[in-house]
């Protein structure tokens, strides 16, 4: 069962102009287990991240392990510029 997700390696791109869609290339995703193994992971959601507003702080990635637990989130920091 997954205790908890780290961004263990940050996106590309953090700065943004109100209005973009976040990028999450290059960001990487990891699972971490209760046994303290860990993994990475491509299939997070990732939220408020279609439409940014300006003074945004974050866009909220998260994971569903499929015991029905869906509260296993990260928060990844971005800077939102206006347009």
């Amino acid at each position: 069962k997954v205790d908890h997700i780290e961004i263990t390696t940050p996106p590309a791109k953090t700065v943004y102009n109100a209005g973009d869609k976040f990028n999450p290339t290059g960001m990487v995703v990891t699972a971490v287990y209760e046994d303290g193994t860990s993994e990475p992971i491509t299939n997070y959601i990732i939220f408020r991240g279609d439409k940014l507003v300006q003074g945004q702080a974050d866009v909220t990635i998260q994971y569903d392990d499929g015991s029905a637990n869906s509260g296993i989130s990260v928060k990844q920091t971005i800077t939102v510029k206006p347009y």
